[in-house]
């Protein structure tokens, strides 16, 4: 397996080639690959008793699986809610791995400074959110799915320790079943109830704006001797939408000792921009909150984000805290410099993600976010206009009506996320809807001039273009984005 310091040299400055022509090449290359049934078919998929060796190796990755990537790093990759990479960012993930640091213990100075940095970068993430150091503390996951794991594991200690149980010592077995409060929740919280042994029939559907409907609800589980907890989403998955009476719902959850975990995956960067800041209103107010590095903060795959009231911090090491004869004690819980991050996550083995996390803050700033969140969310509001209106809009060279190819199914974009589906009259609502508005999800991205997903809303087949990456703005990517869509449409 050794190799020699120059042929590795050679090896990486390579790799560091690819890397400069992808950066450069971001707007001109396709937006999705196209089909890799051939190529997946070249590739060896039984271990070989002598591997070809490190310089094959490197030339079948570049040749043979790199070509057929999508780029979804790219300005124009809108599927599920992607950021890109920044290049700070970019460039600390290649720190991450070159040092591969296991950030578990809070040991530095003394062996490595991997986790400060970690409790710098939350620092920084909670001041970009204007969320209060003093407050709230936090962690860094592998992304929302298990952040919203841990809320539901922190909301589950806390509000069965009202009830003189101890979940995490003593399990469920026998105590009052938990009522989730939920509206609209993303798929993720259905698993974490799975996880956490809440269970997914515990979720309970309300609508969360009809507050007197809400307390009811809160009362009855209070008089009935039921822990509670509710959940709300901060940014809709199809819409981006959020609810509108959140700091109502939060003061009958302190009213009746309901536990408030906000899904925020990629919502709590509304805080950014004082242009969107109200739709998060009363996020300060949450138990806990998930949110996501690998969407908006366009941080690399994989990082979440989990904050918690410093007042939980017993029940949060209750949880996830463990000792071992060969791993330093913890001795202090109140010091985030001193608390182990393994004591108050899942993985004992942690990657060093806080890098990219501490760089990309470190080098764009609070304002540098609030440009990206700002002009993502003008490009979402352009391209839903163009489909909504006949009437040309801002500048001829960009826009041209299209609702005569497509229509939207919200009335107005509430932030980054634009839910469309083809028009009516048109083929693609002729026969069977869905497999219609599946066929031209692949015509558009198709085209390789933009990348949506498809979804279901409210039982209607759609489509969503979620803009989240860096780079994207109308200047620079509307006038492609339109060409796709027309042509795919036509």
């Amino acid at each position: 397996m050794e190799v020699s310091s120059d042929d590795f040299k050679t090896l990486v400055q390579g790799i560091a080639e690819h890397a400069a022509k992808h950066y450069e090449s971001a707007r001109a290359v396709r937006s999705a690959a196209t089909s890799v049934d051939d190529v997946v078919d070249s590739l060896k998929s039984n271990l070989p008793n002598d591997g070809e060796g490190l310089n094959a190796t490197v030339s079948k990755m570049m040749e043979d699986i790199v070509p057929w990537l999508s780029a979804s790093t790219g300005p124009r990759y809108f599927g599920l809610v992607t950021g890109g990479v920044t290049p700070a960012a970019q460039l600390a993930d290649h720190l991450v791995t070159i040092h591969d640091q296991n950030c578990c213990l809070s040991t530095a100075p003394t062996d490595s400074i991997a986790t400060r940095v970690e409790h710098c970068a939350v620092g920084m993430l909670l001041q970009l959110f204007r969320l209060d150091t003093e407050v709230f503390s936090g962690t860094l996951t592998t992304g929302a799915t298990s952040s919203n794991i841990l809320g539901m594991a922190l909301g589950r200690q806390s509000v069965y320790a009202r009830l003189g149980v101890d979940v995490a010592e003593d399990g469920l077995c026998g105590a009052k079943p938990v009522v989730v409060f939920a509206d609209a929740p993303h798929s993720s919280m259905m698993k974490a109830c799975a996880v956490v042994g809440i269970g997914r029939t515990a979720l309970r559907m309300v609508k969360l704006g009809q507050i007197a409907v809400v307390e009811e609800e809160f009362r009855r589980c209070s008089e009935e001797g039921k822990p509670a907890i509710c959940v709300l989403g901060f940014g809709e998955v199809n819409t981006g939408e959020f609810p509108r009476r959140s700091r109502e719902i939060a003061a009958l959850c302190r009213k009746y000792n309901v536990w408030l975990h906000i899904d925020a995956a990629f919502g709590i960067y509304a805080r950014c921009s004082p242009q969107y800041d109200e739709l998060a209103a009363g996020l300060e107010l949450a138990d806990s909150i998930c949110g996501d590095g690998h969407k908006w903060l366009n941080a690399p795959y994989d990082v979440g984000l989990f904050f918690y009231r410093r007042e939980h911090r017993t029940a949060m090491l209750g949880v996830f805290s463990q000792d071992a004869a060969y791993l330093d004690p913890q001795t202090d819980v109140q010091d985030d410099n001193k608390v182990h991050p393994m004591n108050i996550n899942l993985e004992n083995s942690r990657r060093f993600r806080a890098l990219p996390v501490w760089a990309t803050l470190h080098a764009y700033g609070a304002g540098g976010y609030r440009e990206i969140v700002e002009a993502n969310c003008a490009f979402a509001m352009f391209m839903h206009e163009w489909i909504r209106s006949e009437r040309e809009v801002g500048d001829e060279k960009y826009v041209k009506g299209g609702s005569e190819l497509y229509e939207v199914l919200r009335p107005t974009c509430a932030l980054n996320i634009v839910l469309f589906r083809g028009a009516k009259g048109t083929r693609w609502r002729n026969g069977d809807e869905a497999e219609m508005n599946k066929v031209l999800k692949e015509r558009i991205n198709g085209t390789g001039k933009l990348y949506v997903t498809g979804t279901v809303f409210e039982g209607v087949p759609a489509l969503r273009a979620a803009i989240s990456n860096w780079r994207t703005n109308v200047a620079a990517d509307w006038q492609k984005v339109r060409e796709g869509l027309v042509e795919a449409a036509l």
